[in-house]
């Protein structure tokens, strides 16, 4: 499993980003995270940064898209809206 951590997991809430993991291995799925993976990128979509923001998804389309031709599965937690 390929966890796409979001940058509220990462930065805010990291025990919630460790439970993930934790809830995952308990029931014998081993997970990944990908180390050039970016951010999501909303906060930038809130401010109008809609280039930097998609120049950040076509990072991150590129890593997630190599992961599913290895035969990842990809995941995310829910969170909170995004905030500015």
């Amino acid at each position: 499993m390929l966890y796409f951590v979001d940058v509220y997991a990462n930065w805010f809430d990291t025990q919630l980003g460790r439970a993930v993991v934790r809830v995952f291995e308990h029931n014998g799925i081993s997970v990944f995270v990908h180390p050039r993976q970016a951010a999501a990128g909303m906060p930038l979509i809130a401010l109008g940064a809609t280039e930097r923001a998609k120049r950040l998804a076509r990072k991150n389309v590129s890593i997630l898209a190599d992961a599913v031709r290895q035969g990842y599965h990809i995941t995310n937690q829910n969170r909170p809206p995004p905030c500015v």
